[in-house]
């Protein structure tokens, strides 16, 4: 099977990688602006700077490799993160430019609010083990950092 790659497909591209920028930006900017520490998790902060637009929301879905669905679910706190792949929470987390230790952090306040299994929000199944979850996630870090090492 072969991609056919032309302008639109270049130009759809490069819009995305400025969404992904702004967003790389807004994020440096906001953690300038309040400590990491002063967010109420991971749902709080991102709803501080991820774009309000739909488009733009959807083109950093896209390049976060989640559903539009799912990144304003997260954003709204509806969405127990650790319901979505370790490696997805570290790029969204490394992206805006959290630490693994606040990102951290953050996760554990959002998936605490789920231990009650409300109906109108999503938990991870009963029996997940939140350490392992945790592992994996600062693993999911370290490899991205090192990996943003080498391009460097």
């Amino acid at each position: 099977m072969t991609r056919r790659f032309d302008e639109e497909s270049f130009l759809g591209l490069r819009r995305q990688h400025e969404d992904a920028m702004q967003l790389a930006l807004r994020g440096r900017e906001m953690l300038l602006r309040r400590p990491a520490a002063s967010f109420d998790g991971f749902g709080h902060f991102l709803d501080s700077v991820l774009p309000d637009e739909p488009e733009g929301a959807a083109g950093l879905a896209a390049v976060l490799h989640v559903s539009t669905q799912e990144l304003e679910r997260l954003r709204a706190s509806l969405l127990d993160p650790l319901s979505v792949p370790p490696t997805i929470v570290a790029m969204i987390g490394q992206l805006v430019g959290l630490n693994p230790d606040d990102l951290e952090r953050m996760v554990v306040q959002d998936h605490e609010r789920f231990s009650g299994f409300s109906s109108r929000v999503s938990a991870r199944d009963v029996g997940t083990d939140t350490r392992s979850f945790l592992s994996d996630l600062r693993s999911a870090c370290a490899r991205l950092a090192e990996d943003s090492a080498a391009d460097m």
